[in-house]
């Protein structure tokens, strides 16, 4: 039996779709607040589009975390080096496996990692090209702590992608008589 690297890192995969959203909303504010036309309601879109470009940065630290375990310590840091967290293994209790919703994979389930503390940290599907390989990995290192199931995962998987269908069909019936009248 072969000896277990010491060292194990797990890159995210390169979010320049989320990353260019970020931007569109940076250009678009900077864009509306800079305008000749600018009044309140342009302000407010600007403002609003900015903040939505600041977070988007964070969220995107936040959601695509670099793992690096060797020997006792754990390294989460984040796509921009916005956050850095480390934690030794005996600070961390263990992992779960979380369901959660999404657009892009439904109902899914996801891994979190529990800190003795409390905090937990998130890693979400999109974020890794090889999710089974992350399974695998917190597998041998950490604990199992159970799962977590989503209390409306029916709801879910059955109404919202026709909710969805729904509310972009009415959007087009809205666009279509906006455009004909």
């Amino acid at each position: 039996m072969s000896k277990e690297p010491d060292i194990i890192i797990i890159k995210p995969v390169s979010p320049i779709i989320w990353v260019a959203f970020a931007l569109f909303f940076g250009v678009m504010s900077i864009l509306l607040l800079t305008s000749p036309y600018l009044d309140f309601v342009m302000t407010f879109l600007g403002v609003f589009m900015l903040i939505a470009c600041i977070l988007s940065f964070f969220f995107i630290d936040y959601s695509f975390l670099r793992i690096h375990i060797s020997g006792k310590v754990v390294e989460l840091t984040g796509c921009f080096n916005f956050r850095k967290i480390t934690l030794k293994r005996e600070e961390i209790r263990g992992y779960q496996i979380k369901e959660r919703y999404d657009n892009h994979n439904g109902v899914h389930r996801a891994f979190q990692v529990v800190s003795k503390s409390g905090k937990t940290f998130f890693f979400p599907k999109i974020a890794y090209n090889n999710y089974d390989q992350l399974g695998r990995i917190l597998e041998s290192h950490f604990k199992y702590l159970g799962t977590i199931e989503l209390s409306n995962a029916k709801f879910y998987k059955r109404w919202m992608p026709m909710l969805t269908l729904l509310s972009g069909l009415i959007a087009l019936i809205v666009a279509i008589l906006k455009y004909v009248s």
